[in-house]
């Protein structure tokens, strides 16, 4: 369903729904055991849409501490931090390419 939305956010340039879709996914990531993949959308996603939308919310904080709790359990903190820090570099199209090919096939 995600990878849906994406091509089809992609397709139309429709950056909100994207950034949407890019925000949401890193969650079920993490729940799937995916946490490179994860923290790198999370760290974009945030960006991207404090960039293009405004400073995120108190609640938008909280979903990012659960994403990051998530992937902790996962992977030791240097190597989470690590995984963060890729994210924030990451470019849109890298994003969605990353987005398209993340988790299982």
């Amino acid at each position: 369903y995600y990878r849906e939305c994406i091509r089809v956010a992609w397709d139309c340039m429709a950056q909100y729904d994207l950034s949407i879709v890019l925000w949401n996914l890193p969650r079920s990531l993490a729940h799937a055991h995916y946490p490179a993949d994860a923290l790198r959308l999370a760290a974009f996603a945030a960006d991207f849409w404090q960039t293009r939308f405004g400073p995120l919310g108190a609640e938008d904080q909280r979903f990012l501490v659960g994403v990051r709790r998530l992937c902790a359990r996962q992977a030791d903190a240097a190597t989470c931090r690590r995984w963060w820090a890729e994210g924030t570099r990451l470019s849109l199209p890298e994003a969605v390419r990353m987005a398209l090919n993340a988790g299982p096939g």
